[in-house]
């Protein structure tokens, strides 16, 4: 994946399914590091049951709240 990991000027939430296939957890994970080593202002949760589609509904809880607090 070439996603860019600086350049950013908004916060960023990554949430990962720890069962995706299409994404796997190793890439997002590698992304999230280079974020962080960039400065960016990164988030990262981890969803253990959830493959790529599921994730969207189980970060819900977490994903909610962080647009809630950036939109202010």
């Amino acid at each position: 994946m070439a996603t860019p990991y600086s350049g950013y000027d908004r916060p960023i939430f990554l949430g990962q399914g720890l069962l995706d296939t299409d994404v796997p957890a190793v890439s997002a994970g590698s992304l999230y590091a280079q974020m962080l080593g960039a400065g960016q202002p990164v988030e990262f949760h981890a969803y253990p049951g959830e493959d790529h589609s599921g994730t969207v509904l189980a970060s819900i809880p977490d994903s909610t709240p962080f647009l809630a607090r950036i939109m202010r």
